[in-house]
């Protein structure tokens, strides 16, 4: 059976700092997930433990991000609390052993390179040494003590990965220099552990032919080796909520996503 989009599990509210809009809250999230027919939505705030060593600074910690709660709730719908859980330079994860249960859900964005806390060393990198990174962060987060059951790799295409260069092709020659084979490592192993791959980018800015297909090329890798798929939105405003359901579309039929695919982390 084809891949059904019935969630959007990458959602900011105004507690996230790089949101801050009022009109982003629990309850916009609700209506609209409930008008979008999803069964499952799942709020995914910046978070930064203060119980974890080499704190960025940047995100709020567990107190912040609890004011969410109790979230709302609608009859066919279910929503979740989770957090996006930043890495540091150390491969640190900001989430706290005693916090796990706290959340549903957990995302972790290994390529926010934009961030200083999160640069590997100072001073300018060249994208192969860019590549080499990325790949090894994902490495470190697969062999970190998480509950993988409910941790999903967090937009592994964003074009933030080349560390806030102007230049936005730069992230897809990144991508271009991790092979095949290093993907296939990388992947193989996400599969065993049982974490989900998130898709949420935005195709269109990509041109049809070698840009596109670089951009797709992980996620074909992955679909190969095992690893079970989730879509989020990432959305931070109200008005990119709605953007989901078209590129999900997209995924489906460009990987040929069937139900089997599906990364479901509230089983």
């Amino acid at each position: 059976m084809k891949y059904v989009l019935d969630h959007d599990l990458h959602i900011h509210s105004r507690l996230s700092p790089c949101s801050n809009d009022p009109e982003q809250n629990p309850e916009t999230i609700l209506a609209h997930g409930v008008k979008a027919g999803y069964k499952h939505i799942c709020l995914t705030d910046h978070f930064w433990d203060a119980d974890v060593p080499c704190a960025s600074g940047t995100w709020a910690g567990f107190d912040n991000i609890n004011k969410a709660l109790p979230l709302p709730q609608a009859d066919g719908i279910t929503f979740h609390f989770g957090c996006e859980a930043d890495m540091d330079r150390y491969s640190v994860v900001g989430v706290s052993r005693k916090h796990f249960d706290k959340f549903d859900f957990i995302i972790v964005p290994i390529n926010h390179l934009h961030c200083h806390w999160a640069r590997v060393q100072k001073g300018e990198m060249d994208k192969k040494e860019q590549a080499v990174i990325l790949a090894q962060r994902f490495w470190n987060l697969t062999q970190l003590d998480l509950p993988f059951r409910k941790v999903g790799l967090a937009h592994i295409t964003w074009d933030g990965l080349a560390g806030g260069s102007p230049n936005w092709s730069d992230h897809i020659e990144i991508l271009n220099y991790i092979p095949d084979s290093r993907w296939r490592l990388l992947f193989t192993e996400a599969a065993e552990k049982g974490m989900g791959i998130e898709l949420n980018v935005n195709y269109k800015r990509y041109a049809e032919g070698d840009e596109r297909e670089a951009m797709l090329r992980p996620y074909r890798i992955a679909k190969e080796c095992g690893c079970r798929f989730y879509f989020g939105s990432d959305a931070h405003h109200p008005k990119e909520l709605p953007a989901l359901p078209e590129r999900a579309a997209f995924f489906i039929d460009a990987l040929g996503l069937t139900e089997d695919d599906k990364f479901n982390p509230f089983c």
